[in-house]
């Protein structure tokens, strides 16, 4: 192992651009684990790379893991001056490691601290996503965007939402008559004040009422929202963490013709 491998794995979160096979430098951050990082070629000869651009502004549906695809984080400098940043897991690529160690060069900004654990939540999500009732998924199709639209406006202080349905049991139905019991736990970290997460729960909750409750008769078809509330991951119990399942906007358990048609924009 030589210092440059050593150094590349030291700097956790660091920012590169690499040359890419069209000669022009490509910015990114490393996702290989530091002992790959450091282990001979003989035994892990690539990097995981996966590439970053600068943005304008943050998408809270894209903040804290939310989307399982593009990840929206902070970058700072020494001075502690920040950038905004786009990750797109869609486009990482395995370059050979003698070859990056080479031509990379360290851009001089990094992930923030905070945003390092969240990439690594991010990148575990890809693999580790949550299953749901394609029924169910249909049923959600109602909202999603509604849904997407809140997240991106107000979700930037929420890590995600856990979503309990029928007692986390995977069941087809198709009968609208006897909805799916959906309880929601709007998880959010320490530094968002309970105030704002109470709204958005607030407001989530709203949208589940006015799709599925007949304002009448108070019947609810599809789902039924039996609770909606927001919780500090300070105090989300671990065995209730167990036995939810994180949603994401971006995902459905099965692509069905049916939800592509009325929504050809979902999963961008």
């Amino acid at each position: 192992m030589t210092d440059e491998y050593r150094d590349i794995a030291w700097r956790q979160g660091a920012v590169f651009t690499f040359a890419n096979g069209a000669g022009t430098g490509e910015m990114g951050v490393i996702a290989s684990h530091d002992c790959d990082l450091c282990a001979d070629l003989e035994v892990e000869s690539a990097i995981e790379f996966v590439p970053l651009s600068l943005i304008g502004a943050l998408n809270g549906s894209m903040t804290l893991g939310k989307n399982a695809r593009r990840l929206h984080v902070h970058i700072v400098d020494d001075n502690q001056q920040q950038q905004i940043a786009e990750l797109d897991i869609r486009k990482r690529a395995i370059i050979p490691k003698d070859g990056f160690v080479q031509s990379a060069e360290a851009y001089p900004y990094q992930l923030a601290p905070q945003e390092v654990v969240v990439f690594r939540r991010w990148l575990s999500a890809r693999y580790a996503r949550s299953a749901f009732a394609n029924a169910f998924e249909v049923q959600m199709d109602r909202v999603r965007n509604r849904i997407d639209n809140l997240a991106r406006t107000h979700g930037l202080p929420i890590r995600a939402m856990y979503f309990d349905v029928d007692d986390n049991q995977l069941v087809e139905r198709s009968d609208a008559d006897e909805p799916y019991a959906l309880a929601i736990y709007a998880v959010y970290p320490p530094a968002t004040a309970d105030a704002e997460a109470a709204q958005f729960a607030t407001r989530l909750a709203q949208i589940f009422s006015k799709e599925f409750c007949n304002p009448t008769t108070k019947v609810w078809t599809g789902i039924e929202l039996t609770s909606c509330d927001a919780i500090s991951e300070d105090v989300f119990p671990l065995a209730l963490a167990l036995s939810t399942k994180p949603w994401r906007v971006d995902h459905r358990s099965y692509r069905g013709q049916q939800a592509a048609d009325l929504y050809p924009d979902h999963g961008t």
